[in-house]
């Protein structure tokens, strides 16, 4: 089985990658970090899918260190980081292969509104690239069955507002989310962007403490 999406996405997906443009990821320099920083509208987009979609259980942000390649090539020189290591990719780790076929048409579906650039979900990859075709079979070492990759631009990565305006946007204009989220959430994640990964009971958690400390500040006065 591979990711076979629908018309309408697969459609949206031929449209995005002449409106959105790729960007790599940055060079590694001498005595540098590998991993870099999270970035806020990543970290924002990762709390909102975990959140609306029941199949994800958590979303990774950072390339993990047991995976990490060296920072050097073979010839010595410093290599470029991926764009995990640059703090603006998305692991959504999923139960099952309908909740990843599910969050990889909604990402490619709304990738001018999120500004994302590159979906991975099984054998298959869809990309903003003028490089080759929209869609094209993914022949990674990874099949990308257990989790649904995805990349944000610079321009969404780097704001939290940016991010949450353009899910509010996408929020109207669908059918209500059955969550109880609210901006307030979202802002606690992007103040903590530097998570390596989202969790369905940590987005609980903290809009319930957010929501005591609501009510804790209006009983105050």
């Amino acid at each position: 089985m591979t990711w076979n999406p629908p018309a309408n996405v697969v459609a949206a997906g031929i449209a995005a990658q002449n409106r959105i443009a790729y960007v790599g990821a940055s060079q590694i320099l001498a005595r540098e970090s590998i991993q870099l920083p999270i970035w806020p509208g990543a970290s924002v987009l990762a709390a909102w899918i975990v959140q609306h979609f029941a199949g994800v259980y958590s979303v990774g942000l950072r390339r993990g260190s047991a995976i990490q390649r060296p920072a050097m090539n073979a010839d010595g020189s410093l290599r470029r980081r991926d764009v995990h290591e640059e703090g603006r990719a998305l692991d959504a780790m999923i139960h099952s292969l309908a909740a990843g076929e599910a969050v990889a048409n909604w990402l490619v579906l709304h990738a001018q509104t999120l500004g994302i650039q590159l979906v991975i979900w099984d054998h298959v990859e869809w990309s903003s690239s003028s490089r080759g075709a929209a869609w094209q079979n993914y022949t990674g070492v990874s099949p990308h069955t257990d989790h649904v990759h995805a990349e944000v631009t610079p321009a969404f990565a780097d704001s939290a507002e940016k991010m949450q305006l353009a899910l509010a946007q996408i929020d109207a204009s669908s059918a209500p989310p059955s969550s109880d989220w609210s901006g307030l959430g979202l802002l606690a994640l992007a103040m903590g962007a530097g998570v390596a990964f989202v969790y369905r009971n940590e987005i609980r958690d903290m809009w319930r403490s957010q929501r005591q400390r609501s009510t804790e500040r209006r009983l105050a006065y």
